[in-house]
């Protein structure tokens, strides 16, 4: 018989493991990367301009002499640095946790606006001020009554100012002399036409969307009815942007049929039948 002999094999199982550290170099190289790369106006997202502030639920203000503007709501997005223009308009309309959004005009051009994110520790929301130490009389220029005054920004030779309590501002607010538009629950969108509905008859008042004009195609946005003029109010919203913003008025009664338009937010007063466009550009 042979003998059996046994044989025992070792093996060395050699693993290769990534260094953690190389991997966190990496990553920290891809940020430097994306934090130095270099942004421009461009790269944020383009709006329409703001043409009417009634519509802005607050507005930003800061102390410093320039600002971040950034491309999301993230620190770690892309972003620039750029120099606070007190003329400039920091049209505020979401917070996050440590952003605020708003709609920013270059150059005060309401066609060429954008959507940017600031940091709420750069700024500070109207409703937050505070009339503290503030001098009342002192405003940033002065042009009225063909008379300028840009260097001592004061308010004195034109008329008073006097600080009144909530309260009052309230009661005062309850007289003012402008309307307001209020929706028409009679006025609905169907089939992409706006229609007056009274005693089950339907009456179309416009087309909603892709309206073909002679300076292009716009859409009929709902803005509400006037009601010391008995007229129904749609802001035409072009499909390219532009400076030039119109509301159009229509009666609804006995047919519907285009009676005016302002070339700017209206501000009608009903004692004397007026309308006053207003646009912020």
């Amino acid at each position: 018989m042979k003998p059996i002999y046994y044989f025992f094999i070792s093996s060395t199982v050699v693993l290769m493991g990534c260094n953690p550290q190389n991997k966190s170099s990496e990553n920290q190289k891809a940020e430097t990367e994306v934090s130095q790369k270099i942004i421009t106006f461009a790269d944020f997202k383009k709006i329409k301009g703001v043409d009417n502030v009634q519509e802005v639920p607050f507005q930003l203000f800061t102390k410093l002499d320039s600002v971040r503007f950034f491309v999301s709501p993230n620190k770690e997005a892309a972003h620039f640095k750029t120099a606070y223009n007190k003329l400039d308009n920091y049209y505020g309309f979401e917070e996050f946790d440590d952003f605020y959004s708003i709609h920013y005009s270059i150059n005060n051009t309401i066609s060429n606006s954008i959507e940017a994110f600031v940091l709420k520790s750069e700024f500070t929301t109207s409703f937050d001020l505070t009339l503290k130490g503030i001098n009342l009389y002192e405003i940033r220029s002065s042009t009225l009554k063909k008379s300028q005054d840009f260097k001592n920004k004061s308010f004195s030779k034109y008329g008073t100012i006097t600080e009144v309590s909530e309260q009052e501002f309230k009661a005062a607010s309850t007289n003012k002399i402008d309307e307001a538009l209020v929706k028409n629950p009679q006025v609905k969108l169907k089939d992409n036409n706006w229609i007056y509905t009274e005693n089950s008859k339907e009456t179309v008042i416009t087309q909603h969307e892709n309206v073909s004009t002679e300076d292009g195609t716009l859409s009929n946005e709902y803005i509400g009815q006037s009601p010391s003029l008995h007229l129904e109010v749609f802001k035409e919203n072009p499909a390219e942007t532009t400076t030039d913003v119109y509301y159009s008025f229509y009666n609804v009664k006995p047919t519907a049929g285009f009676s005016l338009f302002t070339g700017g937010y209206p501000h009608i007063l009903p004692g004397k039948n007026w309308i006053s466009p207003h646009s912020s550009w």
